[in-house]
């Protein structure tokens, strides 16, 4: 991870309404998952704390905290998708 990249994506994006998701979409797509080490940089650039950071990487299955191995399997298991 290269703190100046997060710090850059960071900063184009800090300035939207509701920035969070923004941000975290554009690091894992960057760098492929979100690096505990960005949750810091995250929170005091839109002066929120760390645990609200963290709190939306976890409740969103979507993002990462570890890099994805070569493959990856998604089963859903809602009705939905069994009908």
């Amino acid at each position: 991870m290269d703190t100046v990249q997060v710090l850059e994506r960071i900063q184009e994006l800090q300035h939207l309404p509701g920035a969070l998701l923004p941000i975290l979409h554009a690091l894992q797509d960057e760098f492929g998952y979100i690096d505990d080490a960005m949750v810091p940089l995250v929170a005091d650039a839109l002066n929120i704390s760390h645990a609200e950071v963290h709190g939306v990487i976890s409740f969103y299955r979507d993002f990462r905290r570890a890099p994805a191995g070569r493959h990856v399997l998604r089963i859903c298991r809602a009705e939905s998708c069994q009908s």
